[in-house]
């Protein structure tokens, strides 16, 4: 399979709500099930001589983890009408604070997750077509 490595990792510029823009890294299934993995804890106990298994989802890490697919933005101010600056800080606590106040489909966490993945899925659908019709020529 080839794989234009230069295409996979570059952000892509997409539009949010309220004129923001975002721009996100994409988003593979096997990355999105490392980010729900580190997010999630396996627990182990035992109850009258039962070993019972349970898993705990943190979403602080989740969200740490949907951070990681920010690389920038645009139409984002503070109080003062100051563009705020695009830090691993600042994109958890908007995150977190989304995850809070907004309905779970409108949140920005849910947002990032489903264009980074629509994102990857493009690119996946493109690099396939290239490699079908490298095959294609190859072979005629």
């Amino acid at each position: 399979m080839r794989i234009n490595i230069d295409k996979i990792g570059k952000p892509v510029w997409v539009n949010w709500k309220q004129g923001v823009q975002l721009q996100l890294y994409p988003l593979s299934m096997t990355k999105m099930q490392e980010i729900l993995r580190k997010a999630t804890t396996k627990k182990i106990s035992f109850e009258k001589g039962q070993r019972i298994e349970t898993e705990e989802f943190d979403m602080k890490k989740y969200l740490k983890e949907v951070a990681n697919l920010i690389a920038n933005w645009k139409g984002i101010v503070d109080q003062n009408d100051e563009p705020v600056q695009c830090t691993d800080e600042i994109k958890f606590k908007l995150l977190d604070y989304s995850s809070k106040v907004d309905d779970d489909e409108d949140s920005m966490s849910n947002f990032v997750i489903e264009e980074a993945q629509r994102i990857g899925r493009i690119i996946e659908k493109e690099e396939e077509a290239k490699d079908e019709n490298f095959l294609t020529s190859s072979n005629g």
